[in-house]
């Protein structure tokens, strides 16, 4: 996965599909001439929640957040997609809707493949049909994870485990710990985790005061890592596990 900021290229950013890894470099290069390339600026829809869904995109720069509103207007944002990933595979094999939004949170340049393109190579590459049906077995468990946090686990639980996952992914080395490369407003994070921003806000001063974390500007360091790991591994009954949700 790149960094943000980076810029990857599409013949890399080809091989980093779990779909399109598996085939051979004259496969791979008819997928790259395929795919066409589309910019976005922060703030730009991707696509809405209800339109159909009928092309798969991979990110060489920038950063997409996948959200839903909830009946009172609020944003939750389930996930998000980085420099080097794909997504929106979801509903391309059953030519159903999108299911969320997806949205620049910055500048952003992806490559995208129609749905016809797609199942025209999986039809003609046997070699794809595992991979198919893994990463859709994944996106479904990820949605079963995502709504069993919500029912079960509460704010801190979420918090936590959002800002280990993002250190994980985007964390740089720092004098005191791991630097979060990415700006992240209170009200972004809030987002994340399904709670409003003075609650995160709140949780956040919290953890700050212990030394837990440090909050400049945007940017959180991570300084002690244990007890944000042991919020999560108490909530979760032992289990130590801070896969991305």
């Amino acid at each position: 996965m790149g960094k943000p900021g980076q810029n990857i290229s599409a013949d890399d950013l080809v091989m980093m599909s779990p779909l399109f890894s598996v085939l051979a470099d004259e496969a791979r290069s008819a997928v790259v001439k395929r795919a066409k390339p589309l910019s976005l600026e922060a703030g730009d829809p991707l696509y809405a929640r209800g339109d159909p869904s009928d092309r798969y995109f991979g990110i060489l720069k920038g950063r997409l957040r996948l959200s839903v509103d909830s009946a009172d207007g609020k944003t939750v944002a389930l996930n998000q997609a980085d420099t080097g990933e794909w997504f929106g595979e979801l509903g391309l094999f059953e030519g159903g809707t999108r299911l969320v939004d997806a949205t620049a949170v910055e500048p952003t340049d992806l490559l995208c493949l129609s749905r016809t393109d797609v199942l025209g190579f999986a039809m003609s590459e046997p070699a794809m049909f595992m991979p198919i049906v893994e990463l859709l077995g994944a996106r479904i468990q990820l949605v079963g994870e995502l709504l069993q946090e919500t029912v079960f686990h509460d704010v801190t639980f979420r918090l936590a485990k959002r800002l280990l996952v993002l250190a994980d992914k985007h964390g740089l080395p720092a004098d005191q710990g791991v630097l979060i490369e990415l700006h992240l407003p209170q009200e972004e994070l809030g987002q994340m985790v399904g709670a409003t921003r003075e609650a995160v806000g709140r949780q956040l001063s919290i953890w700050k005061k212990k030394g837990w974390i440090d909050v400049s500007y945007g940017k959180i360091t991570i300084l002690n890592r244990a007890p944000l790991m042991q919020i999560i591994v108490s909530a979760q009954g032992g289990a130590d596990d801070v896969s991305d949700f």
